[in-house]
């Protein structure tokens, strides 16, 4: 089999910028959450703080998600490289 790495890694890159949308994504709505508590006050700050810190930790479940995403496709590229590079070192070292 014969792997077409220039549009494998056209795909990482193509996952990785996803992955960096989604990220940003996390950032932005942790903006958003800090803008809207420096407007709220009283017993709806309170509460405010408790569903956020819901969120705060649902969101780093999610960004752990999308690291550990990020992760596996670097490394399944690196093992398809890995294992294309050995079998040609195996067949190239036949001779006939």
């Amino acid at each position: 089999m014969k792997y077409d790495f220039n549009t494998i890694d056209l795909h990482v890159a193509e996952l990785h910028s996803v992955v960096n949308g989604m990220q940003s994504d996390v950032t932005n709505v942790n903006a958003l959450k800090q803008k809207l508590l420096t407007d709220l006050t009283g017993a709806g700050a309170a509460g405010y703080e408790q569903i956020m810190a819901a969120l705060d930790n649902k969101s780093q479940i999610y960004n752990d998600t999308l690291n550990k995403l990020r992760l596996a496709i670097d490394e399944a590229a690196k093992h398809m490289s890995h294992t294309d590079n050995a079998q040609h070192g195996k067949f190239n070292s036949i001779r006939v």
